[in-house]
């Protein structure tokens, strides 16, 4: 394992982000990467979470969940390979039966091609909601992306 810095999503920015989903108690919640737990804290109380400094690794579950939520990581803990996001949206995919939230800067936007795109459209995969967030402990704009399965995405591509 490499050493590495981690910078947890500040509590203020998750009271945000949950506030604006509205959430359904009644539905089940997955927080994949929980790093310190702030997002996990905050939904409703059919919940669990995965984080590999605990010993629990998403990429590892088998179980099914109505929605995730997550800031997904920037570098593989192990190997500190930077970038995830596409494998983190993929195994989330895979997971979820109703919508993925994800919290991502400007730089991960740039993983989101026409081709992937095209790939989550073929498995029912959908951008419904954008929303832009300021996050000035991280140097600028962040963007709370909700994905829905069997939904019609807000969002257009050319390939």
């Amino acid at each position: 394992m490499t050493d590495q810095t981690f910078n947890y999503t500040p509590d203020h920015i998750c009271e945000k982000m949950i506030n604006y989903l509205n959430l359904d108690s009644e539905k089940s919640y997955c927080e994949p990467f929980s790093g310190n737990h702030n997002i996990f804290k905050l939904l409703p109380k059919n919940k669990e979470y995965y984080e590999i400094q605990e010993g629990k690794d998403f990429f590892q579950c088998d179980k099914k969940y109505d929605i995730i939520i997550t800031n997904p990581p920037y570098k593989d803990f192990h190997t500190n390979r930077k970038n995830m996001l596409i494998d983190c949206l993929n195994k989330c995919f895979e997971v979820a039966n109703e919508k993925c939230v994800f919290l991502v800067n400007h730089n991960m936007l740039n993983s989101l091609t026409p081709i992937r795109l095209e790939k989550w459209k073929e498995k029912k995969w959908g951008i419904t909601d954008v929303c832009i967030i300021n996050i000035p402990k991280w140097y600028g704009r962040y963007y709370i992306l909700t994905f829905e399965k069997n939904k019609k995405s807000m969002v257009n591509w050319l390939k």
